[in-house]
């Protein structure tokens, strides 16, 4: 699944996703982070939940990085793969890279099994 979704994540226009972890702080460039695996509390469901979360570097202009996941959320929504997939939860972050800080989107997805 994990290349799955960063096949899926890199139909995006201006993103290109790596299945695994990158260090680079180019606006565009997203790695795709495991983020664990926990039992399904559903009582009408039994299986896993498997967390994946994408990180996607955006600009250093923070107001150009707002828009920027203005235009993501509703993409983000329309390419994942399966409906086993959906996104739980969308965060801005900063992260401290090479001694620079850049803006990110962080998505967590929820993966059911």
């Amino acid at each position: 699944m994990r290349h799955a979704i960063a096949d899926a994540i890199s139909t995006i226009e201006g993103i290109k996703c790596a299945p695994y972890y990158t260090q680079t702080t180019k606006p565009g460039a997203a790695s795709l982070l495991w983020a664990g695996r926990t039992e399904s509390d559903d009582e009408f469901r039994e299986g896993w939940l498997t967390q994946w979360v994408v990180r996607i570097n955006l600009t250093a202009d923070v107001a150009a990085s707002e828009r920027r996941i203005d235009e993501l959320i509703p993409q983000l929504d329309a390419v994942l793969p399966s409906r086993a997939l959906r996104i739980t939860d969308l965060e801005p972050a900063e992260i401290a890279l090479g001694g620079a800080t850049l803006n990110a989107l962080l998505v967590r997805i929820t993966e059911t099994q």
